[in-house]
């Protein structure tokens, strides 16, 4: 009985073990997305603001920050070639 116990408490350590670092997993990976659209979204807002006069692309610039970046990928084509 004693090793049954024993092995029965090895395996909820174990099991434990593998849910703590599927949760650093998760957490790295939402952390990886999280940086690859910010990465995403500085290359959109300089392909868009590259055209523009300084005044201009501060001013757009400004505009931009609180628009999403999938709104960038969805007007970018039709705000230089209206």
């Amino acid at each position: 009985m004693k090793v049954v116990d024993e092995t029965t408490l090895k395996l909820k350590d174990a099991e434990k073990a593998i849910e703590e670092k599927q949760a650093v997993i998760e957490s790295k990976e939402a952390e990886s997305k999280r940086q690859a659209d910010l990465m995403e979204r500085k290359e959109k807002m300089a392909e868009m603001l590259k055209p523009l006069g300084k005044e201009k692309s501060e001013v757009m610039a400004q505009l931009l920050e609180s628009v999403q970046t999938a709104s960038y990928r969805l007007h970018s084509t039709s705000i230089y070639h209206t």
